[in-house]
């Protein structure tokens, strides 16, 4: 990667180098088993996408059906990845590279948001929109 990939890569997700490690840690972590390369994904290209949702997620205020649209994977997926990770996340708070994820101060905002978006995509369902 180029310098300026890596910089626009630490400014979207954080450095580079700790994805590689969270992606090693996940890779060999039991919690995780159920998202590990299988047959059809022998790469990790989609342990990685998930992995790279569940940081700008917390980074940005990234929504889940943003994250769906992106990485073309459902929604739900992201949805429970993210759960486990952050799991993760605040369980190995204390040890790097996890103790430099910051997360973005309107973090908590997120489920709000979606907590509206769901009820208005309720309100125009029941309401023949």
């Amino acid at each position: 990667m180029s310098k300026g990939q890596l910089a626009q890569f630490k400014r979207r997700f954080g450095p580079y180098e700790d994805f590689l490690s969270f992606k090693k840690e996940i890779l060999n972590s039991p919690e995780f088993a159920q998202w590990r390369p299988a047959k059809m994904d022998p790469t990790g290209i989609v342990l990685g996408l998930l992995i790279l949702g569940s940081l700008r997620r917390i980074r940005g205020m990234c929504h889940f059906d943003d994250m769906a649209e992106l990485s073309l994977m459902d929604a739900a997926m992201h949805r429970e990845f993210f759960s486990q990770f952050e799991k993760f996340r605040l369980a190995n708070k204390h040890r790097k590279p996890w103790s430099r994820i910051r997360p973005n101060r309107n973090y908590l905002q997120i489920e709000q948001l979606e907590e509206e978006d769901d009820k208005f995509v309720e309100w125009m369902i029941n309401n023949d929109y």
